[in-house]
């Protein structure tokens, strides 16, 4: 990606699927954004990364996996005794709101330990968090919903909205809390809905549907915003590309965590 004259390099620590923390949603085997860190880290002590002298970005977008977790753990019927949370009134709901709020504190904690290890970058780095995108028209999200209210359409509506409220208040406390520790911040949400309500712009079609299905991958790729069920396309990666442009020359960028499945 260019950052004005020179061209910055990237290095990725990311693994597909994962969460920010596996004891507070658990995913799998797929190491949390925690441990990401923690490898990089180990990898810059013993001399693994090449720095070079220029400044140090470190990229943070981590969200999708998490508050999926949380939404799916507190409206699908089939985990909540057959009643799964319906409104902002129900325990389940309440319950996931406070999970929500854990997984700020996390990424904080995150973003603290990145500074706290400062002293490997011979010029103070610079750290960026990049906010949730609203997923919830996402086929993955749809199709569930779709099931699990029997094609009710006000019910369907009642959840699409919960975990609208989810993803919105994981960005709105994201972007609290980073303010408060002076760390960089891009809010996807404008780019977001440009996608959705003028993909042509983007040279995109399809922006509900995804383009592997069955294990066989569509025709038009670049044309879907989403690939799998929930996973963004290359246009969400302009986040990135707008953010370094702003930025000063010489930049080594390492990302954690990743918004694809």
């Amino acid at each position: 990606m260019k950052s004005r004259d020179a061209l910055a390099k990237m290095y990725n620590y990311a693994y597909d699927g994962a969460p920010a923390n596996n004891n507070l949603t658990y995913m799998g085997t797929v190491p949390d954004s925690r441990k990401q860190i923690g490898f990089y880290l180990a990898d810059s002590r013993a001399g693994k990364v090449p720095r070079g002298n220029g400044q140090t970005l470190y990229v943070l977008w981590v969200g999708i996996n998490s508050i999926k977790t949380i939404w799916f753990e507190a409206c699908q019927p089939q985990r909540n005794g057959g009643i799964g949370a319906q409104s902002t009134s129900d325990a389940l709901f309440i319950k996931a709101t406070q999970r929500v709020q854990q997984q700020i504190a996390e990424v904080q904690y995150q973003v603290d330990l990145l500074r706290t290890y400062s002293s490997i970058d011979k010029i103070p780095p610079r750290v960026l968090v990049i906010t949730m995108p609203d997923i919830s028209s996402a086929t993955m999200f749809q199709d569930s919903i779709q099931l699990w209210t029997k094609g009710d359409a006000t019910k369907r509506k009642a959840l699409t909205k919960l975990m609208q409220l989810l993803i919105a208040q994981y960005n709105a406390g994201l972007i609290s809390a980073m303010k408060l520790s002076n760390t960089l911040v891009y809010d996807i949400s404008g780019i977001w809905n440009a996608f959705l309500t003028t993909p042509a712009n983007f040279g995109l079609t399809y922006v509900t549907g995804r383009c592997l299905m069955n294990h066989i991958v569509c025709k038009d790729i670049d044309r879907y915003l989403f690939y799998f069920s929930r996973s963004c396309q290359d246009p969400c990666h302009l986040a990135l590309v707008v953010t370094c442009g702003d930025l000063q020359n010489d930049i080594v960028v390492y990302r954690f965590s990743t918004p694809h499945n």
